[in-house]
């Protein structure tokens, strides 16, 4: 969707993509792919046309979910699932296909991949709760942002206001909240 002239374009017909994300400066988009015989991978396509630009290797045979370029679109990071069934949030490098495990392999459920700056914020189970993380790509840390006892989601990162943005179940269904960044830096 051109959010100025208002005109659609599909890119895609007949392919099982999912979790696209486009890259900064808007001239590619990274899509999860499924193929009829199950195996997964990261697709490469071109924004302006749709076609496959590159499948990038998966050595790992995992399974990818929510693809997000990094703040430079030299990376891809992912919640990725191995044959055993863990999770892992896995970097991989675009330029020479080679990928960096960044939280280790779990049975925890990791989702809802999102990179603002050089945070890569994701959801992950934690002592029986699913919290929003940080993955500080710059320094290598690891970072909880929240600790309710009800399940945070989808979570973003308001860099301007120094706000984290993200969905809570509540007794009146799900709310979205805000909280101040300050806390965790």
């Amino acid at each position: 969707l051109d959010i100025h002239s208002g005109k659609r374009t599909r890119l895609t017909t007949g392919t099982k993509y999912f979790s696209p994300d486009i890259s900064h400066d808007g001239r590619k988009i990274v899509a999860a792919e499924a193929d009829p015989s199950g195996k997964s991978y990261l697709v490469m396509l071109d924004a302006e046309d749709g076609k496959v630009k590159e499948k990038l290797p998966n050595p790992g045979e995992y399974f990818f979910t929510y693809p997000a370029f990094s703040k430079n679109d030299d990376k891809i990071f992912s919640a990725v699932r191995s044959q055993a069934g863990q999770m892992a949030l896995v970097a991989f490098n675009i330029a020479d296909g080679s990928h960096q495990i960044l939280v280790p392999f779990t049975y925890k459920t990791i989702a809802f991949t999102r990179v603002r700056g050089d945070f890569v914020i994701f959801t992950a189970s934690y002592n029986r709760k699913d919290q929003v993380w940080a993955w500080d790509d710059a320094s290598g840390q690891l970072i909880l942002l929240t600790g309710h006892n009800t399940g945070s989601y989808e979570a973003d990162i308001d860099l301007k206001k120094q706000e984290l943005v993200y969905s809570r179940f509540t007794a009146d269904g799900m709310q979205l909240f805000r909280e101040s960044t300050d806390r965790q830096q």
